[in-house]
């Protein structure tokens, strides 16, 4: 499964959100603690500025030294990530109209076993627990899984 969207039809257009530079920071720099790479904020907003888009982030996970697979799995496939992965909690469809519905939530996938994944919202510490029954329903289709490059010493 290491297609783009793999499993996905072409009515299920990728919504491709901005981050708060906060948010991009948060993210690089807790996939950069997990995997023992160095980091620096003030150099990753130098290198890549805002607008901080869904591809940038991509970028800057890439020169950190770490290799980025972008994944469209279904959430009985969640299980069989290398974690932690990135993933975009989908917004409260309920509270505004498509055309203008707000920013799909950024964070990260800690955790997954038994039917159950871990999420942490970025820039909190607060994990929450859902069932990877629902991954669908509640998170945009793409996740974002980085690891450390083969034979790399991290």
């Amino acid at each position: 499964m290491s297609q783009f969207n793999a499993g996905r039809t072409a009515s299920e257009a990728v919504y491709r959100p901005k981050l708060s530079t906060k948010q991009f920071i948060w993210l690089i720099g807790s996939l950069c603690r997990v995997h023992g790479v160095p980091f620096d904020a003030v150099r990753l907003v130098q290198r890549f500025p805002a607008p901080h888009l869904r591809e940038g982030l991509v970028d800057a996970v890439r020169a950190h030294g770490l290799r980025v697979e972008v994944l469209a799995p279904r959430g009985s496939e969640l299980e069989a990530l290398s974690l932690p992965a990135i993933a975009f909690l989908r917004p409260d469809m309920t509270q505004s109209l498509p055309a203008v519905r707000p920013e799909p939530i950024p964070g990260l996938i800690a955790k997954c076993d038994a039917g159950r994944l871990l999420h942490v919202e970025a820039c909190t510490d607060l994990p929450r627990t859902r069932f990877t029954r629902n991954f669908e329903e509640f998170f945009e289709p793409e996740v974002i899984v980085a690891a450390p490059e083969r034979g790399s010493p991290h």
